[in-house]
């Protein structure tokens, strides 16, 4: 197993948007564009990260004031061995059973936000994840462009 990041987080708001994109001043209202998608927004409580995430929002429901462990990793195997990217049928035994929820994807994009802010945004077959924070916290070279990664959360 190789975690790569692991923070417990609190959601903040549900499929909340701008009014007008152009002009946050206008406010938020809660607009829902995938009757099964969330876009949930959270903060972790230990290392001051910002979180965006699209979760299946019938396989793991949240609302805000929910906490939820979120963890990134490289494997799921329990002997750290790389995934191949295919559906493992030999019943090995693996990380994911520890977790409510769970998805497998790619880096798609990073970014540095001046000298100490970094980001990383991931696809998970089409539901998203930006997650934004301190440099020491967020490591670019664990999270490069094309890399798979694998979400697991679990309430706490």
């Amino acid at each position: 197993m190789t975690t790569i990041l692991e923070d417990t987080f609190i959601c903040q708001e549900v499929d909340m948007v701008y009014k007008d994109p152009r002009n946050p001043a206008l406010g938020k209202v809660r607009e829902k564009k995938f009757d099964r998608v969330s876009r949930l927004v959270a903060e972790s409580l230990q290392q001051r990260m910002r979180l965006t995430l699209d979760v299946h929002s019938q396989l793991f429901p949240v609302r805000a004031g929910d906490r939820f462990l979120l963890v990134l990793m490289s494997s799921v195997r329990l002997d750290g061995a790389p995934c191949d990217g295919t559906y493992d049928q030999s019943g090995a035994p693996t990380v994911i059973n520890r977790y409510d929820y769970v998805m497998c994807g790619k880096v798609f994009h990073q970014e540095s936000e001046g000298a100490h802010q970094s980001a990383v945004c991931i696809s998970f077959g089409g539901l998203l994840m930006r997650l934004q924070g301190s440099r020491n916290v967020i490591d670019l070279a664990d999270l490069r462009l094309d890399n798979r990664v694998y979400l697991l959360l679990r309430r706490v």
